[in-house]
């Protein structure tokens, strides 16, 4: 996927501003949620946006869509896999370097997640259709990043293009 919602990323900035992805401390003050914002934007960029109208017509994709999964993410925000794996003479890698890379791996999953819950809470995602590991398809998340008629269209949207049931619909 390659990087298309440019301005996807002065709404995910104009939420921000607003507060919508703060989290509340244990002080009860609110702070921004650094990983949240993270995600929601590395998401963003990769979304087709709302005001590329021509592009969604033509193409007839919607809008605000991610489906790049956790490994796009992990991979574009360098939070897994790039550590230095050194490969011995006889060509193996050392088990202490696949465990390392495991972890790492796995903390970034756990912490993607996470991440991807607090934007849920916080009314900034919405899980159109869920994973098919069998198949190799990844989760299709709906960013809601305008107003309530503005997200309301973009689910409608996807919902057609991916032949998904409306809400209290039932697929075939």
């Amino acid at each position: 996927m390659e990087i298309v919602g440019y301005k996807n990323a002065d709404r995910v900035y104009a939420l921000a501003a607003r507060g919508k992805l703060n989290k509340i401390r244990k002080d009860g003050k609110p702070s921004l949620d650094d990983s949240a914002l993270n995600i929601l934007m590395f998401m963003a960029l990769h979304c087709i946006n709302k005001e590329d109208a021509q592009a969604v017509k033509k193409e007839e994709r919607p809008y605000w869509c991610y489906w790049g999964g956790q490994n796009q993410i992990i991979e574009g925000l360098g939070l897994g896999p790039n550590i230095d794996v050194s490969v011995g003479l006889d060509g193996n890698v050392s088990p202490e370097a696949i465990k390392q890379l495991e972890v790492r791996v796995k903390a970034a999953k756990n912490k993607i997640t996470s991440a991807c819950n607090s934007l849920r809470s916080y009314g900034l995602l919405k899980e159109l259709k869920a994973p098919n590991s069998f198949a190799g398809k990844n989760k299709l998340w709906l960013l809601l990043l305008g107003n309530q008629s503005e997200n309301e269209e973009a689910e409608r949207q996807a919902r057609a293009y991916f032949g998904l049931p409306f809400s209290g619909e039932k697929k075939d």
